[in-house]
């Protein structure tokens, strides 16, 4: 009865005391530094608690990841992936081909530019005998990055290029991309070598200079009115168009008869014109 009485009157105290330091009502922190042997095997059985949780969270969100990963892993069939593609161009199935490379890419086609992919795979292979094989040694391949290279093969295949080469890429991101120089590139290469024939007819030279700048190289103005200078010496304004001829080569032609060769180029998301009769400059 004695040791009750004297923790009710402590316990009173201390309540007291706070109120008498917070006359707005609230109590202040106590420090009490002396637990009882109660308050111990509490703390410590919360403690034991709190980590079996713990642990039992971390090892179920591991093995959780884990199948995730394994369920990723599984996922990925690039053989499967390249062989439907390279089915769809051999079919001209244009409309298929857009939902594909729309749903995988990371650029967005229209039905137009899926329509000249598929031209340009018609015109640079014989599309009756196109195949894939797997590069395991291809400069793209590399497995543990989600990247495998693939050959396209016709009759007529008899070394490796950039333009046979397909790669087939699995972002982290989930879904799968093809690379390969006729789906990135080609949809733009007649466009393009169009403009730069255009320019130079209508003889815009800052404008020339300008689209001869792909990666942020200043072009000099003088670069261009040079390239304008030696076509009109080469080929007539007047009748001066542009025709394709197979790959990534064009020829700029008249109509009585002038011809001279040029070729759009690529890599990295870039295109650029290359041109004998562009003259060399300093960057």
């Amino acid at each position: 009865m004695k040791y009750v009485f004297r923790f009710v009157l402590i316990v009173m105290l201390l309540t007291v005391a706070a109120c008498g330091d917070n006359p707005s009502g609230e109590l202040s922190p106590v420090d009490v530094t002396n637990l009882d042997e109660a308050t111990d095997d509490a703390q410590e059985v919360s403690s034991e608690e709190a980590l079996s949780t713990s642990t039992s969270h971390s090892s179920e969100q591991s093995n959780i990841n884990q199948e995730e990963v394994t369920t990723s892993n599984q996922e990925q069939n690039p053989d499967q992936a390249a062989e439907e593609l390279v089915a769809l161009i051999k079919a001209r199935d244009a409309e298929s081909l857009l939902q594909v490379l729309n749903n995988s890419n990371e650029v967005s086609y229209d039905r137009s530019e899926v329509n000249t992919i598929l031209e340009g795979f018609a015109s640079n292979f014989d599309l009756d005998t196109l195949s894939v094989q797997f590069n395991e040694d291809g400069i793209t391949t590399s497995p543990e990055s989600g990247q495998y290279e693939y050959i396209l093969v016709d009759k007529n295949y008899n070394e490796i290029n950039d333009e046979i080469r397909l790669t087939v890429r699995y972002p982290y991101d989930g879904g799968v991309v093809y690379h390969n120089p006729y789906i990135r590139y080609f949809p733009y290469a007649e466009v393009m070598a169009q403009e730069y024939v255009n320019l130079i007819k209508e003889e815009k030279i800052k404008e020339l200079a300008g689209f001869l700048n792909p990666d942020d190289v200043i072009v000099p103005d003088w670069v261009a009115e040079e390239i304008i200078s030696s076509y009109k010496q080469l080929l007539s304004f007047e009748t001066m168009s542009v025709r394709y001829i197979d790959e990534f080569n064009f020829v700029i032609e008249d109509g009585i008869g002038k011809e001279h060769d040029i070729k759009v180029i690529y890599g990295d998301g870039l295109m650029n014109i290359e041109d004998p009769l562009i003259p060399e400059f300093d960057y």
